[in-house]
């Protein structure tokens, strides 16, 4: 079994969207811009005053070339930012019988106990 870490929505976005913004060395008038939403929604993201709604956290998302899910995954890794790896993975095991789908969970447990 999996042991999932349960953050509050609103941290993992705003930590997600921290990162994002310290990666790219963005401020948050720089993703505004790019993103189309107003500076204070962003402040208040980041700041866990509001919720991010799913609008929002498309036009973020895409933003840095993700999709709007991405800022909900906890501890989004940096690398993820820059690859489209997860999004394949989640296709591929869509698509998967559901041996395959057995088959692939096998393979990330093994690769993560390594």
């Amino acid at each position: 079994m999996v042991k999932r870490t349960h953050l509050p929505t609103r941290a993992t976005v705003a930590g997600n969207l921290r990162d994002l913004l310290d990666l790219r060395e963005w401020s948050e008038a720089q993703l505004a811009a790019k993103a189309k939403v107003a500076q204070k929604t962003i402040n208040n993201i980041l700041n866990q005053r509001s919720a991010c709604t799913v609008e929002t956290a498309e036009a973020l998302a895409r933003a840095f070339n993700l999709s709007g899910w991405h800022l909900l995954i906890p501890g989004l890794a940096a690398e993820l930012a820059n690859s489209p790896a997860l999004f394949t993975l989640v296709q591929d095991w869509l698509g998967a019988s559901p041996d395959g789908r057995r088959r692939i969970e096998m393979i990330a447990q093994r690769e993560r106990s390594a």
